[in-house]
């Protein structure tokens, strides 16, 4: 007989073990796909995973399109005046000139739509944007015709954030459709940016990007254990452990990961009702490509996977960012239960599928319910850049974050009469 599970029953996780495995996690370094230093953390994993007592531990292999920068700048032409870059991953390798033109902060694909009622005429421009969430509305600014991209970083203290032109959905190999973009850009550094602004707002300017850069396929891994239930229904604990180019990944995302393994260690020897199938995803980054996979390889077992919890960024020393919470309307009710139960009450509630750039998408659109719970916004200033660093997290906060989602992901696979539904798919990535 399982037992159930009350506030009162439920031994939280503790702050000082959600630090020690932070600290050991991310001092592998780096974890960019690809890189030796994501190859030391997948060790790490395995070893943590099957001490913790879970079976199956196991690599699950596949190949990703690697990235590799070479070289990018920014030039004012003709009088050659540059600004300090990094290559925007997922744009194409090359060189282009032409006049630059400056769109704002686009957020979505109805921003880019107004561009057309202002007169902006994007066809054979450079676009200057500052936002890194391009992805959400790049087919409508390529439909425009742009030659080049620059995007203007918001990380402080003259550090470049790494940001990705392309998320999720991802291809499968081996050949990636549809990535890289077929245009280059760049990414400038924030003081830089202004200054680019300001000669543009003089009148107009003349600039050459180039994005040096090799793609590739590459070989990355999920790893995978399980606490075996009573049933033969699933519940998914994931966290992705690769971080962007330079980052050490603190926050995003050896929070996450330092949950995912405590509550694999502190859950062994519970009798559970269903398995709970714990996920340390790889490539995130790049548009979930590690989630998609194992959704795509295990899609027998989706039907049976009652939900998926997420475990991403969190919390960082921002003592006033808001409690978040991504979910899927069917887990919703439940979620904020859960949440309650230990005096979490969150201040933003966001449907899951409005966000095509986190681990939960390929869950969704099985149909998997999923929950997402952190600390958002603002958003972390140092986001995907080597500013991402263990002084600026709130350990009480990640462990707070930790607990309701480890709560919830208990609850979920404790409770027999559960019935939750499925989700609603925004797209239809087993046909991709």
């Amino acid at each position: 007989m399982v037992a159930a599970l009350s506030p009162s029953t439920y031994a939280p996780l503790g702050e000082g073990d959600i630090r020690e495995a932070l600290l050991e996690f991310c001092g592998v370094g780096n974890r960019f796909v690809g890189s030796e230093g994501e190859l030391a953390a997948r060790e790490w994993l395995l070893g943590a995973l099957a001490e913790a007592g879970l079976v199956g531990v196991r690599a699950e292999s596949f190949e990703v399109l690697g990235y590799q920068p070479r070289s990018s700048s920014c030039l004012v032409v003709p009088d050659g005046r540059g600004f300090p870059t990094a290559g925007f991953q997922l744009t194409a390798a090359g060189t282009v000139e032409a006049e630059a033109v400056y769109i704002g902060r686009p957020q979505s694909p109805e921003d880019i739509v107004a561009l057309d009622r202002q007169g902006i005429e994007l066809r054979e421009r450079i676009v200057v944007l500052n936002s890194f969430f391009s992805y959400l509305f790049i087919d409508e600014l390529m439909a425009r015709g742009p030659v080049g991209i620059v995007v203007i970083s918001d990380v402080r203290d003259g550090l470049i954030g790494q940001y990705s032109a392309l998320m999720y959905p991802p291809p499968e190999a081996p050949d990636f459709a549809g990535r890289p973009l077929p245009i280059p850009g760049v990414t400038v550094e924030l003081e830089a940016g202004h200054e680019l602004l300001s000669l543009l707002s003089a009148g107009p300017v003349r600039v050459r990007i180039e994005h040096g850069a090799a793609y590739a396929a590459t070989e990355t891994a999920n790893v995978v254990g399980e606490l075996p239930g009573a049933s033969e229904e699933i519940v998914v604990v994931g966290a992705h452990y690769d971080t962007q180019l330079e980052s050490h990944g603190y926050c995003d995302n050896g929070s996450g990961i330092s949950a995912l393994v405590n509550m694999a260690r502190s859950w062994r020897a519970l009798d559970l009702h269903r398995t709970i199938v714990f996920i340390a995803f790889a490539d995130e980054e790049h548009g979930s490509p590690g989630a998609t996979d194992w959704c795509r390889r295990h899609r027998d077992l989706l039907d049976r996977t009652v939900a998926m919890v997420n475990l991403d960024a969190l919390g960082w020393a921002y003592p006033s960012a808001k409690k978040n919470l991504f979910v899927d309307p069917s887990l919703e009710a439940f979620a904020l239960e859960s949440a309650a139960a230990l005096r979490w009450h969150a201040d933003v509630v966001v449907e899951g599928n409005s966000f095509p750039g986190y681990d939960c998408n390929p869950f969704l659109d099985g149909g998997v319910p999923t929950a997402w719970f952190w600390r958002f916004p603002p958003q972390h200033p140092y986001y995907h850049s080597a500013g991402d660093t263990p002084d600026l997290l709130d350990y009480g906060m990640i462990t707070g974050t930790a607990n309701v989602s480890a709560y919830t992901a208990l609850r979920l696979a404790q409770e027999p009469g559960l019935s939750l539904g499925r989700a609603r798919p925004s797209r239809t990535w087993l046909e991709l």
